[in-house]
């Protein structure tokens, strides 16, 4: 009888993001009868936790890590109670750093050292762990956990993310190998790291095409109100999302009269000022924040129009799932989009500018040849669920 293979997957929470998307829907593939998997979850609440199979054991780090991640002063105290002084102290250097970090992204590399402080090496050792987030997914597998073959999972197009590459390489050298979600994101990680591109390989993001069509067919998971236009966007409420950009280009479509409305699924850090932004502009008629919901599908099967305001993105899931759907699609010109989606044939990919959306959206509104052609060039879109099967399984070897 063949040994089951142990796997750790590694990634910060299950929180609505295409990264965590895929790695449930991946999970999902993954033969109990192959495979004894650890799921370690830095953060245990999420969407999709509902959704982790039951074969998967979740775990979290071992350590003074719950205590170190609590708000700073609840922190620093519950620390110096269990008579950890050193790591009080780092509490106080992480939050310095984060606070004085370029961006977010940083803060995360530069934080780590303090926070890896709070966990220990895990006891198991496994015989793959695989970090499925960049940053701190990765330098968990590579700092805290004893394997025999370590991967770390690029979701974003690396020169876009405001990462430090000198602070990555030195991690990426103790991989055994690094996946890109498509083909631009392989070849921007093999030009910024040539010293590892030959660990660098490609497998696109798992979707499930028949529990995208399945849920498309369940009611609308809330009440939406149909008007001649309906819009609809999953992303995060983010910069990187470019939810400003979307928030301009509401306001031009109101300006032409157009009766329309413009749903958004998700959550993020722009939901106070994208809200504010509502209140202030006159915005709630056309412009409504649905916020997480466990079946977006329905919604995107409904609205008329699915639309991505993104600034960057490694490999769109959302866009996959639009396409799965058949509806027509307007898009910004994002480095990675020709992965994915061709201008004129199967989407709009309009430039990266609230007036060129507006414009974008205006025209396919107004033109169902047009609408009906990109969706005939949907029609036969699939997703080659086997060959990503095929590349995760030879990965996990």
């Amino acid at each position: 009888m063949t040994r089951k293979q142990e796997i750790l997957f590694v990634i910060p929470g299950l929180d609505a993001g295409g990264g965590e998307k895929a790695l449930v829907n991946l999970l999902h593939t993954l033969s109990p009868a192959d495979y004894n998997i650890d799921l370690l979850l830095f953060n245990t609440s999420g969407l999709f936790m509902s959704q982790v199979p039951a074969s998967v054991n979740i775990i979290t780090p071992e350590g003074y890590y719950g205590l170190f991640t609590r708000p700073f002063p609840k922190a620093v105290t519950g620390l110096l109670q269990k008579g950890q002084w050193g790591l009080a102290r780092d509490r106080f250097l992480y939050a310095r750093t984060l606070k004085k970090a370029p961006n977010a992204a940083v803060g995360e590399q530069e934080g780590w050292k303090y926070w890896a402080r709070s966990m220990q090496v895990l006891s198991k050792e496994y015989d793959v762990a695989v970090a499925f987030l960049e940053k701190s997914s990765v330098y968990f597998v590579v700092d805290k956990v004893k394997a025999r073959k370590k991967i770390g999972w690029i979701h974003t197009l690396y020169s876009a993310s405001g990462l430090q590459a000198d602070f990555d390489a030195r991690y990426f050298e103790r991989l055994h190998a690094i996946v890109g979600v498509s083909e631009k994101c392989v070849a921007d990680l093999t030009k910024i790291f040539p010293a590892v591109s030959d660990k660098v390989v490609e497998i696109p993001n798992m979707t499930s095409g028949l529990l995208v069509r399945t849920m498309a067919e369940a009611p609308l998971p809330v009440p939406l109100r149909k008007s001649a236009l309906d819009i609809i966007t999953v992303a995060r409420l983010s910069e990187e999302k470019g939810m400003d950009l979307l928030v301009e280009t509401v306001k031009l479509l109101k300006q032409t009269g157009k009766d329309f409305v413009w749903y958004v699924i998700g959550e993020g850090t722009l939901r106070a000022w994208m809200e504010q932004q509502i209140r202030e502009y006159d915005l709630s008629g056309c412009l409504v924040l649905l916020g997480l919901q466990q079946n977006p599908y329905a919604c995107i099967r409904w609205a008329d129009i699915y639309c991505q305001t993104s600034r960057y993105e490694g490999k769109s899931i959302a866009i996959d799932e639009a396409k799965l759907l058949g509806k027509p699609i307007v898009t910004t010109n994002f480095a990675t989009v020709g992965d994915q989606l061709q201008n004129g044939y199967n989407a709009i990919v309009a430039d990266m500018e609230p007036e060129a959306m507006a414009a974008a959206i205006t025209n396919l509104s107004g033109d169902a040849r047009l609408r009906e052609t990109l969706v005939q060039n949907l029609s036969d879109f699939s997703l080659n669920e086997t060959y990503i099967n095929d590349r995760v399984g030879a990965l996990l070897k």
